[in-house]
């Protein structure tokens, strides 16, 4: 199941290993690519997190989120890979490797 985290979940779940959806809740693009992601969830072996960017400007900045939706992999407090804009299946699981 994707989780919603606010400021301070994400900074403890990227510690570990996480898949993070940055979105917004007016954004289009950011709704077709959670829709991409309930359907692959099930099948990665990680938290799949959803943070809202508008939530937290200054957290966002911080991580360098310029636009969403961004993805980005974090792995043991450090950011791995990052996609930017909407994604197909595929193309998120390669990430993941």
């Amino acid at each position: 199941m994707i989780k919603n985290v606010n400021a301070a979940g994400l900074k403890e779940a990227v510690k570990g290993t996480a898949l993070v959806d940055f979105y917004t809740e007016s954004c289009g693009e950011c709704k077709a690519l959670a829709e991409v992601l309930n359907e692959i969830e099930g099948d990665l072996k990680l938290d799949v997190l959803q943070f809202n960017c508008a939530e937290d400007m200054e957290l966002t900045a911080e991580l360098g989120i310029m636009s969403v939706p961004t993805l980005a992999l974090f792995k043991g407090g450090k950011e791995k890979s990052r996609l930017i804009g909407i994604r197909e299946k595929d193309e998120i699981i390669n990430m993941l490797k």
